[in-house]
């Protein structure tokens, strides 16, 4: 079972608040054509603090989202209330969630389907999202595929990080170190945040995670093992454009 950030994750919350805003260039349209396609209502899985999810919202649509991580959905919670909207979340695992209808378009952002980093889990995912479609219903899932690599193996165990200036909050730190290993293609990080207050420590989190990068073919073929049909991986929030060198992808697929 994945185990990302599912516990108490404070810091990280914040700090993914305020690196994300809201939807990338391009992110949005990319959701919205392929809500047009498959219809609502709508499910994000992995809706973290809701950067699509509220702009979703305010566009009228119906629009559920899950993750794992209470204080990431806290932030989505709050969103939503000081906009008034109605927020439809629940904190359940992607390889796990049941929910009580289905929905005709479900997606994934962030490459957030590599946080599953075994098969079993994977195939459980999908199926799940199969099962929780409409007929006729899209799946558009973001993924990471193989890297090069020598260029993942030139910045493993090396320490990078950032800062985030957090107002009246203090300034908040943030530090990652990873290893990669080619035969399960699976990327293991150490990530540590930490809340400095006129410059002396306040808090801090450290979290450990591993992320899988899925072959494009394979993922496919699980895919439609499951039952998918009309199954394409392109670009990310693109519609035709096929994977290169880019190893941020998305593929989508109908259900029958």
């Amino acid at each position: 079972m994945s185990n990302w950030i599912s516990g108490r994750s404070k810091l990280f919350a914040e700090h993914y608040d305020l690196k994300y805003l809201g939807p990338e260039p391009g992110e949005l349209e990319f959701l919205l054509r392929r809500i047009e396609e498959g219809g609502e209502p709508v499910l994000e899985l992995g809706c973290g603090t809701g950067r699509n999810l509220v702009p979703l919202l305010e566009r009228s649509l119906d629009v559920t989202g899950i993750d794992v991580a209470p204080d990431m959905l806290e932030k989505a919670r709050e969103k939503c209330e000081q906009k008034g909207l109605a927020a439809d979340l629940h904190i359940q695992h992607m390889e796990e969630f049941d929910l009580p209808r289905q929905f005709g378009t479900i997606y994934i952002t962030s490459a957030s389907l590599s946080v599953l980093d075994s098969i079993d889990d994977l195939k459980e995912t999908l199926s799940r999202i199969y099962a929780h479609l409409t007929s006729g219903g899209v799946a558009a899932l973001e993924f990471l595929a193989p890297p090069d690599l020598k260029k993942i193996e030139t910045g493993a165990g090396i320490w990078k990080g950032g800062w985030d200036d957090a107002g009246d909050r203090g300034v908040i730190t943030h530090r990652q170190v990873y290893e990669y290993d080619p035969k399960t293609q699976i990327r293991s990080s150490a990530m540590v945040f930490e809340r400095f207050v006129d410059d002396q420590l306040q808090e801090s989190e450290l979290h450990t995670d591993t992320m899988r990068f899925w072959d494009v073919a394979f993922l496919e073929a699980e895919m439609a093992d499951v039952g998918f049909t009309d199954i394409m991986t392109t670009n990310i929030f693109s519609d035709h454009e096929l994977p290169r060198e880019n190893t941020w992808l998305n593929v989508r697929a109908r259900k029958a």
